[in-house]
């Protein structure tokens, strides 16, 4: 039995909250629907969505919006885990938040190097406002990146951001959302490491796998897309994943993207690229992350909660993908394309 979790009472609530996801039958009901306002209105109805929703007109609902509230939810089932547990488990689950934190600096930072008005930033927020140490009050009130640096003071994200400059942010302002986000995995894989061995190794599988896809996003996308060096894909690239160091420096170093794709799929086990191109290379990554952690079959661990976390995060990517597809028109097969449910 573990002292920090209690697995049976987690176990059944998440089986009662399994039943809000959307099934299949949902899915092909969303997918007839023609307009926005038809989809919201369906979301609306649903347990788990419509208290998030219900404030919202439905004629009113942007992409931009949905997203927001979407992301809150997630936050909100999040939040609710926590309850649940204690010690280093407690602080594991509340790490998982951080993200959204992140999510959230970086809009703020966008803005100032943009010199935008970020005062009306805060309806764009999704951050866990019960469990961030981050004062947004004071970053809101920053009238540059040093001031907003300042703001930071006493939080987990100071010490890498603190010699940020202005200049940095508007010149090399990925560098410091890749910096946000090698914190929040290192972290992540900290805490794992006091959970219990059982449970840690299951966090390197899930979470291990989810580090993996997204190095070899960035990889792809930097070589493809951006002028940057071998040596800066390598130190950007994600801590805690599967995928041994000398191996994502033959992935870094690959001499033709053919010799990638190989070493990827060889790596992952699975067909990641399919001749689809990089449009739906995300859409892949999560397809074999999904199928994965559905083989993770230890019900007394904490592998039901990560579960669930993430199927209901892909399930927010679907839901977002599918309010694209309606705005432009699409038909059923060309939006499927873009959704990992069709599993």
């Amino acid at each position: 039995m573990n002292a920090y979790a209690s697995y049976n009472a987690i176990n059944s609530k998440l089986h009662t909250r399994k039943k809000t996801l959307l099934t299949r039958e949902d899915w092909n009901k969303v997918l007839n629907y023609t307009t926005v306002a038809q989809f919201t209105e369906f979301l609306k109805k649903r347990y788990g969505y419509s208290v998030h929703l219900e404030q919202s007109k439905i004629e009113d609902v942007h992409r931009g919006e949905l997203e927001v509230i979407l992301k809150r939810y997630v936050v909100y089932e999040i939040e609710k885990m926590i309850h649940y547990f204690s010690g280093p488990y407690k602080d594991f689950i509340k790490t998982l938040l951080l993200q959204y934190d992140i999510y959230d600096l970086q809009l703020i930072l966008r803005a100032i190097a943009r010199e935008e008005n970020i005062n009306d930033l805060q309806r764009h927020f999704v951050h866990s406002s019960h469990n961030t140490k981050v004062a947004y009050d004071k970053l809101i009130a920053s009238g540059s990146v040093a001031q907003f640096v300042e703001g930071l003071k006493g939080t987990v994200f100071y010490e890498d951001l603190k010699t940020m400059t202005q200049e940095d942010v508007m010149k090399r302002e990925f560098h410091m959302e890749m910096k946000l986000h090698i914190l929040y995995y290192k972290l992540l894989m900290k805490k794992a490491k006091k959970l219990t061995p059982s449970d840690y190794e299951v966090v390197k599988k899930i979470i291990g796998l989810k580090i993996d896809c997204l190095n070899i996003q960035w990889i792809y996308r930097a070589t493809k897309y951006y002028d940057i060096s071998r040596e800066e894909i390598m130190v950007y690239s994600l801590p805690g994943g599967n995928i041994s160091y000398n191996s994502l420096k033959k992935l870094v170093y690959a001499k033709s993207f053919n010799e990638f794709e190989r070493k990827v799929e060889k790596y992952l086990g699975a067909d990641v690229f399919n001749r689809q191109g990089d449009t739906l290379l995300e859409k892949c990554m999560d397809t074999i992350i999904y199928k994965s952690i559905h083989k993770v079959n230890e019900e007394n661990s904490i592998a039901l909660p990560l579960r669930y976390i993430f199927v209901l995060q892909i399930e927010i990517e679907d839901l977002i993908a599918v309010t694209e597809g309606i705005r432009y028109g699409l038909d059923q097969d060309e939006i499927k394309k873009y959704l990992v449910y069709t599993l």
